[in-house]
């Protein structure tokens, strides 16, 4: 029954999150919020880190509002980073090593980006591959994070 529950959990966070992508509905409230702060950070940061903030922009997939963006690609890594932490749960052995657990959040991260990608088509090539190296980046990130904390609470041995 534990499991099953956890199978539902699963299902729900990922139609969650196909919905949010899907209407924007979040990344329109974070990105509205981001604009209300960017007055403050304007006047806060060094003429360098605007400079270098300017020129990164540039090399980036931005379309629309940057901060709408940024709230949207910030938001996709910590939701595969989820996916990715999901699926380790669901798992009935813990991975041995901590490449076993990156590859297998690394794997679920790109797979679910590239899920919500289908379901987002058509759109620009390299807004998707920057899209699918959210994925990797939360995947990555979890199977990391994953790792340390079952290390960190394994059974001691005597």
């Amino acid at each position: 029954m534990h499991y099953r529950l956890k199978v539902v959990e699963v299902i729900v966070f990922v139609v969650i999150g196909i919905v949010l992508a899907w209407t924007g509905g979040f990344e329109h409230w974070a990105g509205r919020e981001m604009q209300k702060a960017a007055p403050v950070a304007r006047r806060d940061l060094p003429t360098s880190a605007k400079r270098v903030l300017r020129a990164t922009k540039e090399r980036l997939p931005v379309y629309g509002h940057t901060s709408t963006w940024l709230a949207r690609k910030s938001a996709s890594v910590i939701y595969f980073g989820g996916v990715g932490l999901f699926v380790l749960a669901l798992r009935r052995k813990p991975p041995a090593s901590l490449w076993q657990a990156v590859l297998i959040t690394l794997a679920a991260g790109v797979g679910m980006s590239a899920l919500i990608e289908i379901v987002e088509y058509p759109e620009e090539l390299d807004d998707v591959l920057f899209d699918l190296a959210c994925g990797a980046a939360g995947g990555l990130a979890s199977g990391v994070i994953a790792w340390g904390w079952s290390a960190l609470h394994a059974p001691k041995r005597s």
